[in-house]
């Protein structure tokens, strides 16, 4: 079997302790949870629960500083010439891409490659995510929620 370099991590937001907890993805009998490589020992599995609604997966892109972009996170980017602010990363049809928006809801996309936006690039980065920073698309959201979209 051929090993592969590609990091399958998620994050969450973790209500009890108010932080955002990177790892591994499970759901177990109807709760979410985010767990690390190794568990602490004075943790419990509270610890380690998320609000679903805040899952978002590592997109395999890394910004200009070299932070991890995950799903739902708010990006600027620059591609041909071309530049978008606070798009917004989304999963969809087996693949990552920045979503475009207005306050009249998605204009377009650009496809995210991890070959494009590998390591530094200098023409990502993330400005925030939708969970903590909902102000910086409220437009597009407010549309979201008027239209009931997903």
């Amino acid at each position: 079997m051929q090993q592969t370099n590609r990091i399958l991590q998620f994050r969450g937001w973790n209500t009890k302790n108010k932080t955002w907890l990177y790892g591994s993805y499970i759901k177990n009998r109807g709760a979410h949870f985010i767990c690390p490589d190794e568990f602490a020992e004075d943790k419990t599995w509270d610890d380690y629960e998320v609000d679903p609604a805040t899952v978002g997966q590592f997109s395999g892109c890394y910004d200009k500083t070299g932070a991890m972009v995950y799903e739902d996170d708010i990006v600027d980017a620059w591609s041909a010439g071309s530049h978008v602010t606070n798009g917004i990363i989304r999963f969809a049809s087996c693949h990552f891409f920045i979503l475009l928006t207005s306050d009249k809801g998605p204009c377009e996309s650009w496809y995210l490659s991890p070959s494009q936006y590998d390591g530094n690039d200098e023409h990502l980065r993330v400005v925030g995510n939708i969970h903590d920073n909902p102000d910086l698309v409220k437009g597009y959201l407010d549309y979201k929620e008027k239209h009931k979209l997903s």
